[in-house]
């Protein structure tokens, strides 16, 4: 090691270089602490021999200016000094030296003494190495979640539309979290949102938030409903997260549409609809396990609620939060969810979310467990939601025209995703379905009548009774899991007329059809803006078509409807 030795008598000078050349050493000499102090700044040596009594600037000042300079690293000093005093070996101490050997000194405790330095010396030349190696993961461990933390905002910012009917926050633990809120509008106008909690928080609870965010946005673009969606979503967090990851997710769908409210929660916190007077109307409780905890027996359950048949609130909202807001809550003996839901049923309505974030923000992070979030849904269906007008916009798209057909068992009709296989086959042939909503609205409701009313033989007047409506839909998936029989016969073509390119669809099932003729008058204003809850949506079909035809004996419709 490089050590300066400070002493204004040459010959000491001269006696100590030569000692320490002996045991290795690089000897470095100042003959006062004016010029030790340059001469340490300049080369940076490893160990100082510094003798206290010395014109200029004395050991005492040389030491205290050499440990101000020596901020990154430890320096150690050993002072020489005749002086035996205890006032003048406690202000070397003081001024900063390490240790001190009295003049004249014995070579062999001063050997005994810079063997001691060296090893620490060693020592933190370790220390020094690793924190250089901890410093250096440290950025790029800082690097990768700062990467994770824009890939995640990226996913989440593809949602394509703010929503005036939500609101939410999320508070993560660190970074970025395991904390997510998605919202997204299907081809049909019905908004879905995405809440997911997943294990732990911090990087490794993101990750998991990937496929599933990615799954969302394509599966909600096609068609998918939330049962598939989350399915699809369980499968695919099987297949790439390690054995024991899990995600709790809480999916909603509003669709203005069938004016429905349909909540999924797999292992989340209740979801609570709360009325404009702070009640609680209703509480959706986890029916199923969180996503990545079961493999092919994964089923969420869906609760639907048809919103005309509870009492009309244009106040009232749906709110769900992850558990990290209900640890937060936690008073005592009293469960954090309870407070969860006290607090937003006495607070406000306008200042709900902004309270529960800031009595949640009162524990400092260093006590919270877990990243937090807080959503709210409006419930109420907008009338610009519902109506939702054809667009007479139409392309210059060249007359190339085609005729798909297909006859469909019961095998695959039993498959909940004919729809958007449908959609896709539509879009393999030159129909983007991002850009014709209106032909996802119609062929949506054109199948759910072919298969609810004629294959099924469901009847829409049990959905007019008191929660006639979740009746019906487990009626409904009851016959669809039995059925063994029934055909449905689907039909596209696409042409052109007078430079518009339309799109005929033609749908016939195996069901005895219906008296559809009430059903084809001009609805009323009375009815609302879905027409009659028995008349299978055709005043519905029939705004967005050019043309609705329906063959005897009620089996067998055929509309027109402009594409792009």
């Amino acid at each position: 090691m490089r050590v300066l030795v400070v002493d204004d008598v040459p010959e000491n000078r001269s006696i100590l270089a030569q000692f320490l050349s002996r045991m290795g050493h690089r000897p470095l000499e100042a003959k006062n602490g004016e010029e030790a102090v340059a001469l340490f700044e300049a080369e940076s040596p490893d160990f100082v021999i510094m003798d206290v009594l010395m014109p200029v600037m004395d050991g005492f000042d040389a030491t205290r200016r050499i440990k101000a300079l020596s901020k990154d690293r430890w320096t150690p000093v050993l002072l020489l000094t005749a002086l035996n005093r205890a006032d003048h070996l406690i202000r070397g101490l003081e001024m900063g030296g390490d240790d001190f050997i009295s003049k004249p000194f014995d070579f062999s405790l001063l050997t005994a003494k810079i063997r001691v330095f060296e090893r620490a010396l060693a020592l933190q030349s370790q220390i020094l190495e690793k924190n250089a190696s901890l410093r250096a993961m440290g950025a790029r461990i800082e690097e990768e979640m700062l990467l994770g933390k824009h890939v995640l905002d990226a996913l989440v910012a593809g949602d394509r539309s703010q929503e005036p009917c939500v609101e939410f926050w999320v508070e993560p633990l660190e970074l970025f979290g395991g904390d997510i809120v998605l919202r997204r509008r299907a081809p049909d106008g019905t908004l879905f949102l995405f809440h997911a909690d997943s294990q732990g928080h911090g990087l490794s609870a993101a990750l998991g938030l990937f496929p599933a965010t990615e799954v969302f946005h394509a599966m909600v673009d096609r068609g998918f409903d939330a049962e598939m969606t989350l399915t699809e979503m369980n499968r695919k967090i099987r297949e790439l997260m390690p054995p024991g990851f899990f995600i709790a997710v809480t999916a909603v769908s509003l669709s203005p549409l069938r004016e429905t409210l349909s909540v999924v929660n797999c292992g989340n916190p209740p979801a609570v609809l709360i009325d404009g007077r702070g009640e609680v109307m209703r509480r959706f409780l986890s029916k199923a396990p969180p996503l990545g905890v079961l493999g092919s027996g994964f089923s969420p359950e869906v609760e639907t609620i048809h919103l005309p048949d509870l009492p009309s609130d244009p106040e009232r909202r749906l709110y769900f939060f992850s558990d990290g807001l209900a640890g937060a809550m936690e008073d005592g003996d009293r469960d954090g969810v309870e407070q969860v839901i006290d607090l937003l049923c006495r607070t406000p309505r306008e200042g709900r979310l902004d309270v529960l974030r800031e009595i949640a923000l009162r524990h400092p992070s260093a006590e919270r467990r877990d990243d937090m979030s807080l959503l709210s849904l409006c419930c109420a269906i907008e009338p610009e939601m519902v109506e939702r007008p054809l667009s007479e916009e139409l392309s210059s798209v060249s007359a190339g025209g085609w005729r798909l057909s297909l006859d469909l068992s019961a095998e695959e009709i039993r498959r909940q995703d004919l729809l958007p296989r449908l959609m896709e086959m539509l879009n393999a042939l030159g129909i983007d379905y991002r850009k014709n909503d209106s032909l996802f609205v119609v062929l949506g409701e054109l199948l759910s009548n072919a298969l609810d009313h004629g294959i099924l033989r469901l009847d829409s007047s049990l959905k007019e009774a008191e929660s006639g409506f979740e009746r019906y839909d487990a009626l409904r998936r009851e016959r669809l899991e039995a059925l063994v029989s029934g055909s449905l016969h689907v039909e596209a073509g696409v042409y052109e007329d007078r430079g518009t390119r339309l799109l005929r669809l033609r749908l016939r099932d195996s069901g005895p059809g219906f008296d559809f003729h009430p059903y084809l008058s001009p609805r009323s204003a009375s009815e609302g803006p879905f027409g009659r809850q028995s008349g299978r949506g055709l005043s519905l079909v029939r705004a967005f078509c050019d043309n609705l035809t329906i063959q005897d004996p009620g089996n067998d419709v055929i509309v027109t409807l402009k594409v792009r």
